[in-house]
């Protein structure tokens, strides 16, 4: 009888605690979307970043990412050239792939340095050989 008594306890106390592990696997949801310019077109190798994690994707070539986040969790995505969002999937009412666009940041955009990186010159061409006779 007293090893009935532990035994109930014991699938009580599961049951209780089941309820609870569920709620936490729901919070998280894999996310995904297209990270777009200002002219729609899509900005590969861009960061999506949940805040407060070590999770973080990059966009593939098309833009497109996928990620797991809970619903209160913040994104931050980021790309050089263009202005950083952080977007509160809390906030968030649409479901479905996720439509991220961001604008370009022309403060950083104010200089330009060009390198002529893999230009083979032809030392002749350059400096034309002279034969000592």
């Amino acid at each position: 009888m007293r090893v009935n008594v532990h035994y109930s306890l014991l699938v009580g106390l599961l049951l209780s605690i089941l309820p609870i592990s569920t709620i936490y696997a729901q919070e998280s949801n894999v996310l995904t979307g297209c990270v777009l310019d200002s002219k729609g077109e899509p900005l590969i190798g861009a960061s999506v970043i949940v805040n407060g994690s070590s999770s973080g994707v990059i966009t593939d070539a098309d833009g497109n990412f996928t990620i797991t986040a809970s619903k209160d969790n913040v994104l931050t995505v980021s790309y050089v050239g263009f202005q950083t969002r952080e977007l509160n999937l809390a906030r968030r009412r649409k479901t479905g792939p996720m439509r991220i666009t961001l604008m370009e940041d022309v403060q950083t955009l104010s200089e330009v340095v060009v390198t002529a990186m893999g230009i083979k010159a032809v030392r002749q061409a350059l400096f034309p050989s002279t034969s000592a006779g």
